[in-house]
């Protein structure tokens, strides 16, 4: 969501396609992650940033900040729910 990837990586439609797979995949376990949390917020525009979704587990693969908390939530979707209705 820096926008760092091009422009074909904005962050409107990486939200588009965040929202195509929610819908395709709405009965399954979700857990939303947001890379590059070493990064300024301020560097993401206010208006894209309030469109985030606010549960998301932020990670930083330059630093490690939120791996932990990462593994920790798949950890609890995953104990959650029933593992064979998402291995058909």
């Amino acid at each position: 969501l820096s926008g760092l990837a091009g422009p074909k990586s904005t962050t409107a439609a990486q939200l588009a396609v965040r929202q195509e797979l929610r819908e395709r995949f709405s009965g399954r376990p979700w857990v939303d992650v947001l890379s590059k949390a070493d990064l300024p917020p301020e560097e993401l525009d206010p208006a894209q940033r309030a469109l985030l979704p606010t549960d998301a587990v932020r990670v930083s693969a330059t630093t490690g900040d939120g791996v932990a908390e990462l593994s920790a939530r798949l950890s609890s979707v995953l104990q959650q729910h029933d593992p064979s209705p998402l291995l058909r």
